[in-house]
């Protein structure tokens, strides 16, 4: 018996170190430049593999109690996880599609380990708080280097393709207002959770931050992305009374008047125009498209492999473009370009349950369960809307925190008996 407490009380502790490694992983994504960088990317892979030995060594010591979490979601994500695999083996460059599969299945990882050890209140407050206090640094720092001038990060050469646009810690504003438009529905939604007003007035404060960041990205995706995650939280709130839906509403009406007058200024106009002149236009993307699907119909059942749509694209691009595209700016398109069409029914099943899942899940009592869950069904919405026409999935830090929304939109709700067991372990371990 003294074994047995030991063991629990041992991997109580593992589970929490691992808790405060994934905190870090939150911190640690974006502020390195959005995780594009390989040297970032060998880090999540190093931190997705220790993560997983000591979630293993945990349940060794803790087996007799604890058990792994159910979802529908394993099923459509084993099947994915087997079209990347054949795709990787038989693609046109193995190594290149060996390092993006290794990537793929960090993801997964984080996916899992989320709804296996966040199984308490605070847990969960924990980690929603971490994603909004870096919202509101990530847009922090945009916003003073946007009203300074002054650049301390390395970034100069893209933001001399991107004049006037607020790019913050990423290298491209356009995946700074993904990041946004995720963070914002959640924190929306942790401010209907019951919190006291000192902590609301502070959500509300990084909410409007990370709105002006936005909105000062000129990322007109991650407009319509937040614009369909606004509508879905008004409509998910409606359906539950507990809400306080006139104070949501309120906040939601006063972002879209800020909006209006922000859109509305001549500083943002002339942004729009120069950078409607330059780069990317709505043609330019409709014209990777095209060549994205030739590509698809040439490589149809297994693609052309991982993390390879750069490489093989130099064949498909059209002429006329100004510029040499490795991103399809369509991440629907880019995975069936690059693991094939067999990725498609897969994918719709999986977003199908995670919404009726999701849906199931909020209509819980518990306002923290529904305000969080909502918020974060919300901010997956978002970004699957502005992946039509960009490729937000294929930025490490925005596709973690990606990962961690959609955990915990579907994990399991907050377990009062588990709880309970938590603090008992606790107290018995020591």
């Amino acid at each position: 018996m003294f074994y047995k407490c030991n063991s629990e009380g041992g991997a109580v502790s593992i589970f929490n170190f691992i808790r405060y490694i994934l905190y870090s992983l939150i911190i640690f994504s974006p502020i390195a430049f959005g995780s594009v960088p390989g040297w970032a990317k060998a880090i999540i892979h190093l931190i997705a593999v220790i993560s997983a030995s000591l979630f293993l060594v945990a349940n060794i010591l803790n087996q007799h109690t604890t058990k792994s979490q159910r979802i529908d979601l394993y099923l459509p994500i084993f099947l994915i996880s087997l079209v990347v695999i054949v795709s990787a083996i038989f693609s046109v460059h193995f190594e290149t599609s060996l390092w993006a599969s290794f990537l793929f299945f960090d993801y997964i990882i984080f996916f899992y380990l989320l709804i296996n050890i966040f199984y308490t209140r605070n847990q969960l407050r924990q980690i929603v708080s971490t994603i909004i206090i870096m919202g509101f640094f990530i847009s922090l720092v945009g916003i003073i280097y946007k009203l300074s001038g002054n650049n301390f990060f390395s970034w100069e050469y893209e933001n001399k393709l991107n004049p006037g646009r607020l790019t913050a810690l990423y290298v491209n504003p356009d995946h700074m207002a993904g990041y946004m438009e995720m963070a914002i529905p959640l924190a929306f939604g942790f401010m209907t959770t019951g919190i006291n007003n000192l902590k609301r007035f502070g959500i509300i404060i990084a909410i409007f931050m990370m709105f002006i960041a936005l909105v000062f990205s000129l990322s007109r995706g991650a407009w319509l992305g937040l614009a369909s995650a606004t509508i879905f939280l008004v409509l998910g709130f409606k359906l539950h009374r507990r809400v306080n839906r006139k104070m949501l509403i309120t906040m939601l009406i006063t972002l879209l008047i800020v909006f209006m007058i922000i859109l509305s200024s001549p500083m943002v106009i002339k942004g729009i125009r120069s950078f409607k002149d330059k780069f990317d236009t709505i043609s330019d993307r409709i014209t990777v498209w095209r060549g994205a699907i030739d590509m698809i119909k040439d490589y149809p059942m297994l693609g052309t492999g991982p993390g390879t749509f750069g490489l093989v694209f130099t064949q498909y691009q059209p002429p006329g473009l100004n510029r040499h595209y490795t991103m399809a700016h369509n991440d629907y398109l880019h995975f069936t370009a690059e693991v094939g069409i067999f990725f498609i029914p897969v994918a719709i099943w999986m977003v199908i349950l995670f919404y009726k899942r999701g849906l199931k899940k909020s209509k819980t009592k518990s306002r923290l369960v529904k305000g969080t869950t909502l918020g974060a069904i919300a901010g997956v919405t978002a970004i699957l809307v502005h992946s039509i026409s960009d490729f937000n999935l294929h930025i490490p830090a925005n596709a973690i925190l990606f990962t961690i929304l959609a955990g915990i939109g579907v994990g399991p709700s907050v377990n009062r008996h588990m709880e309970s067991r938590f603090y008992d372990t606790m107290n018995n371990g020591r």
